[in-house]
This record gives structure tokens, sequence and C-alpha cells, in this order.
């Protein structure tokens, strides 16, 4: 009788062990492979690998949010900053501000060029509401190639 209680709970153990794993591995830090242009949504944490051209598109985070609460009126409408990570296969990770709209006196920018790819921020999302406090930011971009051949060279511009 002894004997059977600590095999089993061996065995138990081991399976709540694989169970945490499965856990850990399932979070919003997985990467998952899309195809190298369309529409693209991100929640913060997350990230896509473009089959093709092996870029890899982090959300870090929103670092700027000033836009109007719905149901506000506003002398401006604001803008969202969304901060990526972009990262290819010969090349080390770079960080990319995107904004919701491209305002060149304070340096921002709806897109960015990387190794040969239009990267435009299109939404940010949940918008503000008034008296809702902001919750998890989610983006939408969209991914576009714009030259047959890739300069080896990473190149990151803002347009």
């Amino acid at each position: 009788m002894f004997s059977k209680i600590p095999f089993f709970s061996i065995v138990l153990l081991s399976l709540m062990n694989c169970n945490s794993q499965k856990t850990e591995n399932s979070g919003s830090s997985a990467t998952t492979e899309v195809s190298d242009s369309g529409e693209i949504s991100l929640k913060t944490g997350e990230s896509r690998l473009l089959k093709d051209s092996g870029i890899k598109i982090t959300f870090k985070s929103v670092s700027q949010d000033s836009r109007c609460p719905e149901g506000v009126n506003c002398v401006w409408a604001g803008v969202a900053v969304a901060e990526l990570e972009l990262s290819g296969t010969s090349s080390k990770p770079v960080n990319v501000s995107l904004a919701t709209m491209t305002l060149p006196q304070q340096n921002l920018s709806k897109t960015a060029v990387f190794e040969g790819y239009k990267i435009e921020l299109k939404n940010v999302l949940p918008y503000p509401k008034k008296g809702v406090e902001k919750g998890d930011y989610s983006i939408e971009i969209s991914v576009y190639k714009i030259a047959e051949n890739r300069d080896e060279n990473t190149e990151i511009t803002t347009e």
C-alpha cells in the first residue's frame, strides 16, 4: 500500500508540471507566422513572424495616448503612439514608434520602412471613453513589400 503512494505522487507531480508548461507556452509572447503582406492585429507583448521575409514584429506597448475620449469635445483629436520591435534574419532588433497620425513637428509618423517592407499603424484599440480607464491595448497594422531586391543592410525610415 505504502509503495503505491510515492509512485502515484510522482506521476501526479509530472502531470501537473506538463500542464504548467503548456500554460506558460500559450502566453501572449508566442510568435505566430503570417503572410508577408496585409493586415495584422497584435495585442501587447504579442509577435508575428512574416513567413517569407523572416521579419518579426513585436508590439511592445503604447507609450502615449492623448486621443480625445468619445463623448468629449476637445481642441484637437490627439494621438496614440505604439512601440514596436522589428527584427530580421540578418539584423539586430530595432525599436520603432508608430503614431495614429503623422506629425513631423513632433517626429511622429504612421509608417516605417524596414528591410523593404512598409509597416503602417492603422488603429490603436480600445479608443478612449470618458470615465473609463485604459485597458490592455491592441493595434492593427498593415505590412506591404515595397521593393523586390532587399538590401542586406537594415534600413529604417519613417515617412
